[in-house]
């Protein structure tokens, strides 16, 4: 037993690996620390300090998809926004009052260089007091990321996924199972955060015909509902879910020539909202 103790010491010393994300590729060593904090449930414990922070307000959440490239974020300059993934790097990023961000996916070896200059773009954007959440199995990587803000940072864990909209877990303060994916991630916190109002934008895979591609990679693509089945049964769980807890939930599309899977709105009946 004490030559295990002395060898799980010698691997989780610090120096085993760079102080740079880039160049950590001591694999072994990242394994360990994948597993020591991938369903760490005391670093959630945190997250009841948010916990229904915004009740009862509306919010919009900013995707990537390929229709925000064209949306007038002039409209909602004023309104609370959750963001993902790499809307940072939208030309727009800096008109929105971004109140949380995140990334759903867990700080596996092969993207810590992803998770580096995401969010280290989004620590330098966003203002003091924004809401970022980062999986559990990024905490080892804290304070390597530039500009990070201990303060402003909170952490989300899953433990597996749901099956139906009645075994969906969404407390933020305790392990969940929604975040297999970016808009049960985004709903899921918005609702944590307690909006009773939620816009989704640039989520393109629930427009009917659903549009591929995302804003940053000039690709669009026309597809089939049929090939997100799936994908869409479950967003309407989680949609089902929000809604019990009193939660309105609505998909922006770009116009009349669309509709969406869920209930949805156009880019110009949004505007009615602010009259």
């Amino acid at each position: 037993m004490f030559i295990i103790k002395k060898f799980l010491r010698m691997i989780l010393k610090k120096k085993m690996r760079s102080s740079s994300l880039k160049d950590s590729r001591n694999i072994f060593h990242q394994v360990i620390l994948y597993l020591l904090y991938r369903n760490n449930s005391k670093l959630l414990q945190r997250n009841k300090n948010i916990q229904n922070s915004f009740d009862g307000k509306r919010c919009f959440i900013f995707f990537t998809g390929t229709s925000v490239a064209d949306f007038n974020f002039n409209l909602i300059k004023n309104e609370p926004v959750i963001a993902c993934g790499a809307s940072v790097f939208h030309k727009d990023f800096k008109k929105c009052n971004v109140v949380g961000y995140f990334d759903p996916a867990a700080w596996e070896p092969r993207s810590l260089l992803y998770f580096d200059i995401v969010f280290s773009a989004v620590y330098r954007s966003v203002k003091k007091g924004c809401n970022i959440f980062l999986h559990t199995t990024a905490y080892p990587y804290r304070n390597e990321i530039l500009s990070y803000r201990e303060q402003d940072t909170y952490y989300i864990g899953s433990d597996g996924n749901y099956l139906s909209s009645e075994d969906i877990k969404s407390d933020l303060h305790e392990l969940n199972n929604i975040q297999e994916g970016s808009i049960s991630s985004a709903l899921g916190i918005a609702s944590y955060m307690g909006f009773k109002e939620i816009y989704l934008l640039g989520a393109d895979y629930l427009t009917d015909p659903p549009v591929y591609g995302h804003f940053y990679d000039g690709y669009h693509e026309i597809g089939n509902p049929s090939d997100y089945e799936s994908y869409r049964e479950r967003t309407s769980w989680i949609v089902e879910h929000l809604n019990n807890k009193g939660c309105k939930v609505f998909n922006v599309v770009k116009d009349e020539k669309q509709s969406s899977s869920i209930d949805y709105i156009t880019f110009k009946n949004l505007i009615n909202l602010f009259d």
